[in-house]
């Protein structure tokens, strides 16, 4: 009887299975687009009660800064914050206005990834490359919070894109409006620069060099003439200058006997402002010197770039940074009702093994090299220089710095799985199971607890 049973639930199921493959391979990008927007604004409003997420409590107390004309928040580059009054004007200055242009700014970003992958592979697989990304739960959560990180990865892959595709013009601009959101996405430069030489490195000529040439000029041009008008009209301070002033005044009588000498101080206290964009870059680097380093004084398995590709580090698997909780407590249980947290999703991040050695492996035997070349390029510029500047400086911080290498992760496991040898069964299951993966980390860290 129990095996007749069985029976008849497998060929239920299968069939159900069958029905789901169906349906799935119906779904577009378009479809994806608004599943994955549906799922950002369900979270957007938590919280809605004027509570800030992570770093939200700097950038939105210098947006209202900048809606006063007073700059602030000078350790970053600008234009976020700028470009953030707008819907603090038009809206109000409330949860809606602080997350909603970064939403938008995350879809951008996802059709921009779509583009890139389908530069390198097929419809099919171009779109499983973007349901990895829209599934990595930090890159979904720096996706939905007023931070300054999707504007800049959204420009930054745009940037990527338009220079795949030859719009070499219009790549620059969007390098260098990626930068002026947050410095950091002058990786996505490194990206580029290191695909185009190891394309050109055999057959550079001076002829060759115009495209570089121009495209550093066009960056350059944009970069400081904004961050000269900027410094203009906000003023940022750099530091508070205190000048104290001793006076002695001698105290005669009428003939001329000093009867006592009177000294008196006077101070005097003025902001210095930064005048020119060169001054602001030696803020950047001085600032970020000094608090990586204060980061770093206490340990977490979080703040070194090995542990974010592996379990180096067996305890801290799981120390990754609380931005914000909201715990409830019924009875003699306490759960999360609000819990957004810096986890990284593991099974895309430690596909990193999966990654670099297939893209090592082709470029050597000089199989898909432009795909493999960009592989390695991307994940040079934005993971490995994470690494020397920790061996260095042992000044990295966060793990959410990451999330500029995991989308080509996700390109790379696509590509992965398109090119492994084995039966289109087993890359099927393969697919499936690691997708699987992906949404039970989503589901668990999503940062509304419906799903725990």
């Amino acid at each position: 009887m129990s095996i007749k049973i069985e029976i008849n639930v497998l060929q239920k199921f299968f069939p159900l299975l069958s029905y789901i493959y169906k349906l799935l391979k119906k779904i577009n990008i378009t479809h994806l687009l608004l599943f994955s927007f549906a799922l950002h604004l369900f979270v957007m409003p938590f919280p809605s009660d004027g509570g800030m997420v992570f770093d939200e409590v700097h950038y939105i107390k210098a947006t209202r800064a900048h809606l006063d004309g007073v700059g602030a928040n000078a350790e970053h580059t600008p234009l976020v914050k700028v470009l953030m009054t707008i819907p603090f004007t038009i809206f109000g200055d409330y949860w809606f206005s602080w997350r909603f242009p970064i939403v938008i700014s995350c879809m951008v970003a996802y059709i921009a990834f779509y583009y890139i992958a389908k530069h390198f592979l097929d419809e099919k697989y171009a779109l499983l490359a973007t349901v990895f990304l829209c599934f990595d739960i930090l890159f979904f959560i720096h996706g939905t919070i007023y931070l300054l990180d999707m504007p800049a990865i959204m420009f930054g892959l745009g940037g990527i894109a338009l220079f795949l595709y030859g719009n070499y013009k219009t790549s620059a601009l969007s390098i260098a409006l990626a930068i002026l959101c947050k410095e950091i996405a002058v990786l996505f430069l490194g990206i580029i620069g290191i695909y185009w030489l190891g394309k050109n490195l055999k057959g550079i000529k001076l002829k060759s060099l115009e495209i570089p040439l121009s495209y550093f000029l066009i960056l350059l041009f944009v970069g400081f003439s904004f961050m000269t008008v900027y410094e203009n009209v906000y003023k940022i301070g750099s530091g508070v200058v205190v000048s104290e002033y001793v006076h002695n005044t001698v105290v005669t009588d009428d003939i001329g006997n000093t009867l006592t000498t009177v000294i008196s101080t006077t101070t005097e206290t003025f902001t210095k402002n930064i005048n020119n964009p060169i001054d602001h870059m030696k803020l950047f680097l001085t600032y970020h010197g000094e608090f990586m380093k204060d980061l770093n004084s206490t340990y977490h398995a979080f703040n070194k770039p090995w542990n974010w590709i592996a379990p180096f580090d067996i305890n801290g698997i799981f120390d990754h940074p609380v931005y914000f909780q909201v715990s409830v407590s019924v009875g003699e249980k306490t759960f999360n009702s609000i819990n957004w947290r810096g986890q990284g999703t593991l099974p895309i991040w430690y596909a990193f093994w999966l990654v670099l050695p297939m893209s090592v492996f082709l470029l050597v035997k000089k199989k898909e090299v432009e795909t493999s070349l960009f592989i390695l390029s991307w994940i040079t510029s934005t993971y490995f220089s994470w690494i020397v500047l920790e061996l260095i400086k042992n000044s990295t911080g966060f793990n959410y710095y990451f999330i500029y290498t995991v989308p080509v992760l996700c390109l790379g496991i696509a590509y992965f799985w398109k090119k492994v040898n084995v039966s289109e069964k087993i890359r099927n299951s393969g697919i499936f199971l690691h997708l699987f993966s992906v949404l039970l980390f989503f589901l668990y860290y999503f940062p509304v607890g419906v799903f725990r």
